[in-house]
Formats: C-alpha cells, structure tokens, sequence
C-alpha cells in the first residue's frame, strides 16, 4: 500500500465527514471525492475544512437535491482552484448517484488517476 496516495470518497453525511477529517490530516489525503455533501448534516460542518483543505476536491450534486446542489457550488466557491463540481440533472442523493448510467463512477476514476 503506498501512504502517500490516499483519497477519501463520501456520500451525503459521509462526505461532510471526509472533508472534515481529510482537513484534519492536510499532509496525508491528496484528494477528496463528495457526493452530495451539505454544509452541515447533523452537526458535520463542512464550511471552515472547505476553506482550509486546499487541495482537489471533486463536489457531485444532482440539481433537484436543492440543499446538496447548493451546498456543492459554496464549498466549491470556498475551495477555490481546488475544487472541480458536476451537477447532474435529477434529485438522487448520495451514493443514488451511482449507477445511472451518466458515466459518474468513470469520471470519479479519472479524478483519482490524475491526483493521486
């Protein structure tokens, strides 16, 4: 296993919490791939890791999941150049954005080729 090639992949709570913790440990998660984060779910705030991260982050909303599709252009605005958003159209939340044929899980892959 090679230490320093290390992603984190979230759906919905889970990808506020990737953030979170991949903030938390800046030297180590090269990048972070969020599906349909808010900018807080249940108490997992994403706003200030979002602003201090600082290193690519994929953001994946569909446009009828209208908290996760918001929340998914301010964190990537707070981001800055770091981060990359697709907006599909729909309302799947979460890990529902997988598997519909929209080429989501080839696009994921290709972020991981390039930024790991």
């Amino acid at each position: 296993m090679d230490g320093s090639r290390i992603a984190f992949i979230g759906a919905s709570i889970g990808a506020n919490v990737a953030l979170a913790y991949a903030a938390g440990l800046n030297a180590d998660v090269k990048t972070v791939v969020l599906l349909s984060p808010g900018e807080e779910y249940r108490g997992v705030n994403t706003v200030v890791p979002a602003k201090s991260y600082g290193k690519p982050a994929f953001y994946v909303a569909s446009d009828r999941d209208a908290y996760a599709a918001k929340s998914v252009k301010k964190l990537a605005e707070l981001a800055g150049n770091a981060a990359e958003t697709k907006i599909y159209k729909g309302e799947e939340h979460g890990t529902n954005l997988l598997g519909r044929g929209h080429g989501l899980e080839e696009l994921i892959y290709e972020w991981l080729k390039k930024h790991l």
